[in-house]
């Protein structure tokens, strides 16, 4: 039998990925980054750091994935997200929609 007919069998891989949408200040982006790679996340206090940024209480403490870190005094956990704004991550490049426009 020739070489052609003989195929070896290597294995396949597959990677699964799993699109988020995250929103964070500069100041924990670090953070959620090793937190969403499964890194530790332990960072020192950069140039930025200052009391009231630290207080959980005032501004979230910039450390909460997908909450508004800008907004004065933690609201108890409400999506910043609206379906609106989710629209607009969601939708297609413009280039694209730019495309589809012409075509028409």
């Amino acid at each position: 039998m020739s070489e052609r007919g003989k195929m070896k069998s290597e294995p396949m891989k597959v990677v699964f990925i799993n699109t988020q949408y995250v929103e964070t200040d500069a100041r924990s982006f670090k953070n959620v980054v090793q937190e969403l790679t499964g890194k530790d996340a332990i960072v020192a206090a950069g140039p930025f750091e200052s009391p009231s940024t630290s207080d959980d209480r005032c501004y979230g403490g910039g450390n909460r994935i997908g909450k508004d870190s800008r907004r004065p005094y933690d609201d108890g956990g409400a999506e910043t997200t609206t379906e609106f704004d989710r629209f607009f991550k969601e939708m297609p490049p413009m280039e694209e929609l730019y495309k589809l426009w012409s075509e028409s």
